[in-house]
């Protein structure tokens, strides 16, 4: 009887069911996890179909459009814009420009500077040689090419080497694919996405930035494009896009007093 009266207790206390509490908590009968085999039958997954090599490590270098079934990703010095067909195969156009590249809407800086004197570069001399005799073809002006005729062991100066890209942006129209690159005086390139489309010929180039693109996001209508700096630079640009040739107009600027990690367009509004 004496060895009875604890318990009686105890159950008084802790009131019905408490014969299951006398089971310690890390006993392996009430441990979590398991799942009766009813559940496990309506859970989905996903298989790996296709791999597609990246150099993004922000969400800003990557972007989708649902309607034209395309997305862009950063790969190096260029941008992916990979579409998907409806047996779900994927085809890849690369978008990219040369340094000394002209774009089809010429845009003005918006501090009205004028172009700093470069240094002389002997390419430029070869090239003009090369232009004006008959005998000799360079292909859609590729870099490799324009090399190759040179014969210049030198090859491209520091300041004509391809950035790398950083973030890209499909326009929510899916028209335009916006690309920013790193470094010191970095562009926003801005292309079209038709089929016949140059990949290589940018319809307006944005120099507005001094150090690194960080981000890009257009407006829901498309008519708006913004355009973000890493910390060292510190601005955020606002552009006007004009839908029909995709020309590019400065809207409004502002210093960034703090860091600014990521925006979005909320209608005609921006949040950051």
């Amino acid at each position: 009887m004496a060895t009875t009266t604890p318990l009686n207790a105890k159950s008084k206390l802790a009131g019905p069911g408490a014969s299951l509490k006398i089971t310690p908590s890390n006993s392996p009968i009430l441990r979590p996890g398991t799942r009766s085999p009813s559940k496990t039958s309506h859970q989905s997954s996903l298989s790996l179909q296709t791999v597609i090599g990246t150099t993004t490590t922000t969400p800003n270098g990557f972007s989708s459009h649902d309607q034209s079934r395309t997305f862009a990703l950063c790969a190096g010095s260029a941008a992916v814009l990979a579409k998907l067909d409806d047996d779900d195969n994927i085809s890849q156009r690369f978008f990219r420009a040369r340094p000394s590249a002209t774009s089809v809407n010429p845009s003005t800086s918006f501090y009205n500077q004028s172009t700093p004197p470069a240094t002389p570069d002997p390419r430029s001399r070869s090239l003009s040689h090369i232009r004006s005799n008959p005998h000799l073809n360079i292909s859609n002006g590729s870099p490799s090419s324009e090399t190759g005729d040179t014969g210049s062991p030198r090859g491209w100066s520091s300041r004509e080497r391809i950035k790398a890209v950083t973030s890209v942006s499909i326009s929510p129209n899916g028209r335009f694919l916006a690309v920013g690159e790193t470094g010191y005086n970095p562009r926003v390139l801005m292309f079209s996405t038709a089929t016949d489309a140059l990949p290589d010929v940018p319809l307006s180039i944005l120099n507005e930035h001094t150090f690194g693109v960080r981000s890009l996001a257009f407006s829901p209508d498309s008519q708006y494009l913004a355009t973000l700096g890493n910390p060292n630079d510190g601005f955020l640009f606002i552009w006007m896009i004009n839908l029909k040739s995709g020309s590019a107009k400065l809207h409004s600027a502002n210093k960034c007093t703090s860091t600014i990690k990521d925006m979005c367009w909320v209608g005609r509004s921006l949040v950051t």
